[in-house]
């Protein structure tokens, strides 16, 4: 069982293996943000065919921050 900081430490992570068998958590972090580059680059604009691409993974950042939450539009919009 995995309790107090090995459990934050692991829940924190996250759960792709490519980033999980990066030792230092600089290096989680640089996987992470290159996944979500890569998402907003090529999933993202294909699909919506969004023009302000650049303000995506700040989008994604607010969305993130507002998971597990009730759903608040005004609060995610400001």
């Amino acid at each position: 069982m995995i309790v107090g900081d090995d459990l934050v430490e692991n829940v924190l992570s996250g759960g792709y293996p490519e980033a999980l068998g990066r030792a230092r958590w600089s290096r989680k972090q640089d996987w992470y943000h290159g996944y979500l580059d890569a998402i907003v680059q090529r999933d993202v604009r294909d699909v919506a065919q969004i023009e302000q691409l650049a303000i995506m993974p700040k989008l994604m950042s607010v969305l993130a921050e507002h998971s597990g939450q009730l759903v608040n539009y005004t609060g995610i919009g400001a």
